[in-house]
């Protein structure tokens, strides 16, 4: 089902344990570990099933997503979690799975091989994004229309037709968005980063300034 990957091992969460030093009343049972780590898995699976083709799976995605999962469920009775609104849960899942993956994801010089991209328009997703994500990069981008950034996580890949005598059409993948509102996680994503890079327009250029220099300072 998986595209080809190297051997490797699988660390412990350094977010989960380093929370779970830090707040030891948050300690749960860790009953659901197991299961939640089962169900992150086979929804990262099914999400994946949704863009690429069998053979082209990631299974260190899908381990990701699991480790996340499971991690969660360390500190809540049972592995359960009762949400208060729909997506909060998955809210908190990516946190955990975001900070596994710049973990995990580190190349031989110490640097992630992702860009986070501030701005999700016409040349963000056709020229950057293109050529980063065909570079092995992974694409994170950062924007404020929170329709485009569902999107790139619902479908973790979009199209780029390049006009001309006979039309080409290449399909980008390893993307996914984050909101511009969302401090906490933009923080997190520009901690993990090997690049970043700004591609908005003049209207957009005050916000994610202002944005950058808080998260660098932070």
């Amino acid at each position: 089902m998986f595209k080809k990957t190297d051997l490797r091992k699988f660390p412990v969460s350094k977010k989960v344990s380093e929370y779970l030093a830090s707040n030891p009343a948050s300690k749960g049972d860790t009953t659901g570990c197991g299961d939640n780590f089962a169900g992150g898995v086979i929804a990262s699976l099914a999400m994946q099933l949704r863009s690429y083709e069998t053979g082209e799976l990631n299974f260190k995605e899908a381990i990701a997503w699991g480790v996340a999962s499971g991690g969660l469920a360390c500190f809540y009775l049972g592995g359960t979690f009762l949400e208060n609104s729909a997506g909060e849960k998955l809210k908190l899942v990516e946190v955990f799975k975001n900070e596994y993956n710049n973990q995990i994801s580190l190349d031989n010089g110490g640097v992630k091989k992702k860009i986070v991209l501030f701005g999700a328009g016409k040349i963000g997703r056709s020229f950057i994004g293109q050529l980063f994500s065909r570079g092995g990069y992974e694409v994170v981008f950062i924007n404020l229309n929170k329709t485009v950034i569902d999107e790139l996580n619902n479908r973790r890949n979009y199209d780029v037709k390049i006009k001309g005598d006979k039309e080409l059409t290449i399909n980008i993948r390893n993307v996914r968005g984050v909101f511009a509102g969302d401090e906490q996680n933009v923080n997190d994503e520009i901690s993990g980063a090997g690049i970043i890079a700004v591609s908005v327009g003049l209207n957009g250029l005050n916000f994610r300034t202002g944005c950058l220099q808080e998260c660098f300072e932070n």
